[in-house]
Order: C-alpha cells, then sequence, then structure tokens
C-alpha cells in the first residue's frame, strides 16, 4: 500500500474518550465554560457526564479507539495516532 493509499485511512475529526464514563465524542461536542475560579481561562468537560478536562485524544486512523501516542505530519496536515498505526503508516 502507497502512503497516499494509507493517508486516506486517517479521519479528519479530533475524538475523545472520556476518563469517568468511557464516552466517545467528536471535539465539536466538547463542552466549554468559563473557569468559575479564573474566569479568564476556559475549561472542558464531557458531553455525557459533565466531566470537566478528564478526557484522553484518540487515535485518527479510521475510527481506532487507541490512545494518541505520537503524530504524523502529511502535507498541510498533521494526525494524531497510536503507537499501531504510527508503524503501519511509517512512521518512526
Amino acid at each position: 500500500m502507497k502512503r497516499g493509499d494509507i493517508m486516506s485511512s486517517f479521519i479528519k475529526t479530533d475524538r475523545y474518550r472520556c476518563n469517568d464514563c468511557n464516552h466517545i465524542f467528536t471535539g465539536d461536542e466538547v463542552l466549554m465554560g468559563k473557569n468559575p475560579f479564573q474566569e479568564k481561562y476556559t475549561v472542558y468537560g464531557c458531553p455525557n457526564c459533565k466531566e470537566i478536562e478528564d478526557f484522553i485524544p484518540l487515535c485518527q486512523w479510521g475510527y481506532c479507539n487507541n490512545p494518541t501516542s505520537s503524530g504524523l505530519p502529511y502535507g498541510d496536515d498533521y494526525y494524531h495516532v497510536c503507537g499501531d498505526h504510527l508503524r503501519f503508516a511509517g512512521g518512526k
């Protein structure tokens, strides 16, 4: 499989998994609000259980649900991948 063909397996959407309830959601679904203790800062939360800033990014290879561990540049884009898919896509 050529690198261009491999790169078509990536999805552009950022996906996350909540460490509290295991809900998987996209970056568009992340809840945002002012930090009640420091209003100049924003806090981010799970749309399912409302837990604040307790989620991890997921691999952008297809719909892999492994946590990201590396990144892979491709053209003007940069994809976050797990270790398995980094090796598969030709990363080090």
